[in-house]
């Protein structure tokens, strides 16, 4: 079937983090019978992806990327200009270029699926918003905008507006889907897909025959892992804590793999006095992924109370596809948290309950049992509930319905 004859789907966003969801995503809709196009900005902030020209090969694809007149955004000042440019080129490309049954509009840049209404009135294109964290308002939360102010109000009503108009609003857990449903957007134009891990590309690896592990020397550790984004939205305080109160069980080692605007919080710490069992490393290569997220014997995972419903650390599915159990800090509420409740992959710890957490560490220390245990239920829950066939399967569902919704 020729291109001019298949339905297309148009997906914006900034930078390159959601590359490994749509190299997992848009091979399954294409198959289904669309043609899919992706906007992103030439601009990065991290590098080590592979491009998604290079993992998708299909005449119905295309990735189209807007310069911005650098690589990489890796100061303030260039993710902002990267985002101006991508709105601006985006917006043209999309204007006058072919029609789109749906447009998809991810989360950055911030307020940008306004030109979805745009699109909407000019040419007659629906869109949806897939919301992976919830803007403006974590930027509120962040102290990026000041809580109360006539700007935060005013962003604030634009996104609800925007979700209102939209044909369907995507969230990534329940916890988000509430707050939206808060916000005022009717229940039956939420959908809720979650994220995912490629279970199949991530399998779980013992320690024994783990080659980085062996070139790290932990071979005989036993080890806490925190591997991902280490932003404003996640909390420290309790791990840093419980590595200095556990100093002294031996092979017991702290492991940090990520960066972020917290990782200053984890550098001052190594290297301190009796700290020599915290170790930080930078983020590693998709290629190495299944060896880095073997790494840790159980993994560690935290979000601050007040980004409930506006984030959710979508992290824990590599956890679950590596076959290891999670330790969750946080409000209970929170989606990766009832998961861990309900499938009984791990434990939950509030964010003040220190003491609880050193009790959750030393229970898997002691019992690795209960860590093998776990671990395979949380396998469990990644080929059946996070597998990428089964959100792919979803989204096809989703975008179907909206296109038929297109034609009434």
């Amino acid at each position: 079937m020729s291109s001019d004859h298949r339905t297309l789907i148009r997906f914006f966003n900034t930078f390159e983090p959601v590359t490994s969801i749509y190299a997992d995503m848009i091979p399954a809709l294409i198959e289904a019978g669309f043609d899919i196009e992706v906007l992103q900005s030439r601009s990065e902030y991290r590098s080590g992806r592979a491009p998604l020209d290079k993992r998708i090969d299909s005449i119905h694809f295309r990735w189209i990327r807007i310069p911005a007149g650098f690589r990489h955004a890796d100061t303030h000042f260039k993710k902002v200009l990267a985002a101006i440019t991508f709105a601006i080129g985006s917006a043209l490309y999309s204007l006058f270029g072919r029609r789109a049954s749906v447009n998809v509009f991810l989360t950055q840049p911030p307020l940008f699926s306004f030109w979805g209404v745009v699109l909407k009135r000019l040419k007659g294109d629906r869109y949806a918003c897939l919301i992976m964290d919830v803007y403006p308002d974590c930027a509120i939360e962040m102290g990026a905008l000041r809580r109360g102010s006539a700007l935060a109000r005013y962003a604030q009503h634009v996104s609800r507006m925007i979700w209102r108009q939209s044909s369907g609003v995507i969230v990534i857990g329940r916890c988000m889907r509430d707050y939206v449903a808060a916000s005022g957007v009717p229940a039956q134009q939420i959908h809720v897909i979650g994220n995912w891990v490629n279970e199949i590309a991530i399998q779980p690896i013992e320690p024994q025959d783990n080659p980085l592990r062996q070139s790290l020397g932990l071979q005989d550790d036993f080890v806490v892992l925190y591997s991902g984004n280490m932003g404003r939205a996640h909390y420290f305080d309790g791990i840093l804590e419980a590595a200095h109160l556990l100093r002294d069980l031996p092979g017991l080692k702290f492991l940090f793999i990520g960066q972020g605007a917290r990782r200053r919080e984890i550098e001052s710490v190594c290297g301190s006095d009796g700290m020599d069992h915290i170790i930080l490393m930078e983020p590693q290569s998709e290629q190495d992924l299944q060896y880095s997220l073997g790494l840790g014997d159980i993994h560690f995972i935290s979000l601050r109370d007040n980004f409930r419903g506006l984030v959710v650390p979508s992290k824990a599915y590599g956890a679950f596809a590596a076959a290891r159990p999670v330790i969750y800090q946080g409000d209970s509420r929170g989606e990766i948290a009832q998961l861990i409740i309900e499938k009984q992959i791990g434990i939950v710890v509030g964010q003040s309950d220190h003491t609880g957490l050193v009790d959750a560490i030393r229970a898997y220390y002691d019992s690795r049992n209960l860590v093998k245990e776990q671990g395979k239920r949380a396998r469990d829950v990644a080929e059946s509930q996070c597998s990428y066939q089964e959100a792919a399967g979803q989204y096809h569902q989703l975008l179907q319905q909206l296109i038929e919704g297109t034609r009434q």
